[in-house]
């Protein structure tokens, strides 16, 4: 019990997220850079900007003060939602953990997939970034998040942006784009991310989401400070250790 109050002594110290009691005014301004693509999910047949998407953050409440810079202003991000329509004007979204967010007609994407947009983030999500790196690390992203849709613990052996089985990877499933060059490039980063395994989120990337009643808009993925998550991650390994040696 003890060691139970001191862990949320401490979260609360450090500012540690209330989840459902933070949220954020969004605006989209721009996907750019990025390239046009075509894609295929689930025989959804349509085409799209794919890149960063440029978002003007405002009224951002809730959140712990280092959070505050990195939700205000022109921020970028990733489109996590493929369904959905990205607004211009503005509203009102809650910040929500990676793992729990698309939004709820999507269904939420699971720590398994969280962990993997984290360590592609990690390794290619960089502040200049060209056109078509951009558009391969949103069409990355696309593929773990809507691969295997439904699926609580999707298989990273089967993403693949190309609709054949170019390089020894399977025929792709329910998403893939048109474009072979963007895909190559997209499965090149997908190949990474399964070599390097999954990566902490949690204090590092949030989900915004939006569950409008009449129209669900577009969820995104954005940027936030990771040293609540470095703490977070040494007391949970601390505890494990404790528990490990007790019944040791």
């Amino acid at each position: 019990m003890r060691r139970t109050v001191l862990v949320a002594a401490l979260c609360a110290l450090m500012g540690a997220p209330a989840w459902g009691d933070m949220t954020v005014y969004v605006k989209e301004v721009s996907v750019s850079p990025g390239q046009s693509v075509s894609f295929v999910s689930s025989g959804l047949d349509a085409s799209s900007t794919a890149g960063v998407y440029n978002l003007y953050l405002s009224g951002v409440a809730g959140v712990p003060a280092s959070w505050t810079p990195y939700l205000s202003g022109n921020v970028q991000s990733f489109c996590i939602d493929l369904y959905n329509y990205s607004s211009t004007s503005t509203k009102l979204y809650d910040i929500m953990s990676l793992d729990d967010t698309p939004d709820t007609p999507a269904g939420p994407m699971g720590s398994v997939r969280a962990g993997y947009l984290a360590r592609l983030f990690d390794m290619y999500w960089t502040p200049s970034l060209t056109a078509a790196n951009a558009a391969a690390l949103q069409i990355a992203v696309w593929e773990i998040v809507d691969e295997q849709h439904g699926v609580a613990n999707p298989d990273p052996a089967k993403w693949n942006a190309r609709n054949d089985t170019a390089g020894g990877l399977p025929p792709s499933g329910n998403f893939y784009v048109g474009n072979d060059t963007q895909a190559n490039l997209a499965n090149t980063m997908l190949g990474a991310v399964r070599t390097a395994g999954m990566a902490p989120f949690a204090d590092k990337y949030v989900g915004l989401s939006n569950d409008d009643l009449d129209l669900y808009y577009q969820d995104f993925v954005v940027k936030v400070p990771v040293p609540g998550a470095l703490l977070l991650g040494f007391l949970g390994l601390s505890a494990a250790g404790l528990r490990l040696r007790r019944f040791a």
